[in-house]
Parts: structure tokens; C-alpha cells; sequence
């Protein structure tokens, strides 16, 4: 049996319950070729749900609010990755909130306080 325990990621959520999820628990104590054919049921029923995503009004709406920004994205993901991937992804995090920062910044006003300084001294 697999030792590893992923988490579900938001999609998984949309796509499956937690009647398909007790129903996988117990596939690898079901002997035969029943196990086999429960778990391509429930896989096909996953498959057949996320087909359906965007006709279901609830998760629909859910997709709409939700903020599709590079930020959330990389929050999202780095709940999968590893400690030293996740600290890189951090950084490149801190860098494009930086460069955003910068963004917003008038440079107008960026000079204006520079010669402010300028002159002060």
C-alpha cells in the first residue's frame, strides 16, 4: 500500500465526495476483480463529474470568485512541493510582489523624492 498521503487539491474537491472517497479506502481490502471494477467506476464517475464542472451553477460561481492571480496560483501549488522547491517558490513569490510594488509606484513621484533627498543634503 502506498505510504504516501497526498491532499486533495481544489479540483479533486469538484470532482469527487466523500462517498467515492470511503469507496477508495476500501478497495485494497476487497479481493478480486470487484476491487478492480469499483475502482474504474469511481474513477469514470470522477471523470464524468469533471466534465459537468461548468454546467453545475454552484461551482460555476465558485470559479468566479475565485481569484485566478499568479500569486493564489503559486500558494495553491506550493502545498504539493517539496521543502526546497517550495522555498524557491517563495522567493520567486517575494520577486513578483516586489516587482508588482514597484509597479504600482508613481515613478513620478519616485523622482521627485530623489531629488528631494538630492537637495536636502
Amino acid at each position: 500500500m502506498c505510504k504516501n498521503r497526498y491532499k486533495q487539491t481544489k479540483f479533486d474537491c469538484m470532482v469527487t465526495n466523500e462517498t467515492m472517497q470511503l469507496m477508495k479506502a476500501v478497495i485494497p481490502y476487497i479481493d478480486g476483480p470487484i476491487s478492480n471494477l469499483l475502482g474504474i467506476m469511481i474513477k469514470f464517475k470522477e471523470l464524468e463529474n469533471a466534465s459537468f464542472i461548468n454546467s453545475n451553477i454552484a461551482i460555476t460561481t465558485m470559479n468566479e470568485n475565485h481569484s485566478k492571480s499568479t500569486e493564489n496560483m503559486l500558494s495553491d501549488i506550493m502545498e504539493f512541493m517539496d521543502e526546497d522547491t517550495k522555498e524557491s517558490m517563495e522567493n520567486i513569490k517575494s520577486m513578483m510582489e516586489m516587482m508588482d510594488m514597484f509597479k504600482d509606484m508613481d515613478t513620478a513621484d519616485i523622482f521627485q523624492t530623489m531629488d528631494d533627498f538630492s537637495s536636502s543634503t
